[in-house]
């Protein structure tokens, strides 16, 4: 009996002392691990290495889905030339060339209109000037060509019909020239001629009433003079 309660106690110690080192040895592992923990804590390198892996594990996700990231291009604008723009020929102002005209009078004095017309007999003339004179300046040479032609007791440019024709051009009996009006539109069509030789063809024909009015002018004038004589 004293026998078998001594194996007990045996046991009992052999268990204990089992106990014992199996605690002792678990606290030498608790120690170790805290010891580990308190070194990965005291480097600084640790966290940051692990965060760099991660954000570059991601990085290299993000390039493989999407490619390489790529800036993004600033657009260089492209160099202003200045280039001068050619002159277009109607950009130019058309001015008339001026040329030399002959103006081939024909006149007609009221007496001779009186004839047959197969025996009129107009006295024909010419003046020549220049393509840009005015109006008045052809009119004042007609009117000197009149009085030269005809001698007319008073000399008005209301007392005569003028026209005008342009061989090729404007065929008898052409228009009138009595107003600047008139005289314009004739340079029109001689602006227009290719030839070199401009010729115009007046006709000047004294109305019947200008002769009415010179004969009862002179009627006037002579019994003037009579009364004077009486006198």
């Amino acid at each position: 009996m004293l026998a078998t309660q001594n194996s007990f106690n045996s046991l009992d110690d052999d268990t204990n002392s089992n106990l014992q080192m199996t605690h002792h040895h678990n606290t030498i592992l608790d120690a170790l691990d805290e010891l580990e923990l308190m070194e990965v804590n005291d480097d600084p390198n640790a966290d940051q290495t692990d965060t760099d892996n991660d954000e570059s594990q991601e990085l290299e996700v993000l390039d493989s889905a999407t490619g390489p990231l790529v800036p993004p291009k600033i657009p260089i604008p492209s160099p202003t030339v200045s280039k001068k723009r050619k002159r277009d020929k109607n950009d130019e102002p058309t001015t008339p060339v001026t040329r030399d005209i002959s103006y081939m009078v024909s006149i007609l004095s009221a007496s001779e209109m009186k004839k047959a017309k197969s025996k009129w007999e107009p006295v024909n003339t010419s003046i020549d000037l220049r393509t840009n004179e005015p109006w008045d300046t052809l009119k004042a040479q007609i009117l000197v060509k009149i009085s030269t032609a005809i001698n007319p007791r008073m000399l008005h440019f209301d007392d005569y019909s003028l026209t005008y024709h342009i061989s090729q051009v404007l065929p008898k009996p052409g228009l009138s020239l009595l107003t600047e009006a008139d005289y314009n539109g004739m340079m029109k069509r001689v602006d227009g001629m290719a030839v070199k030789a401009l010729t115009v063809n007046i006709n000047v024909i004294q109305t019947q009433l200008a002769s009415k009015n010179n004969e009862n002018q002179g009627e006037d004038e002579s019994e003037l003079a009579k009364s004077k004589t009486k006198k």
